[in-house]
């Protein structure tokens, strides 16, 4: 991820993770599962 902030991933399995600055995410996933990445945290 780059910039500032923070990013919630959720998915159709109930699975959710939130990734900041500086970290890595690696997504694999099934066929049929819907995800969604969105800014939930305070700033921008």
């Amino acid at each position: 991820m780059g910039g500032r902030g923070e990013l919630t991933h959720r998915d159709t399995t109930g699975h959710e993770t939130t990734v900041r600055a500086g970290d890595v995410q690696r997504l694999s996933s099934a066929s049929g599962v819907r995800h969604v990445e969105r800014n939930d945290g305070a700033g921008p």
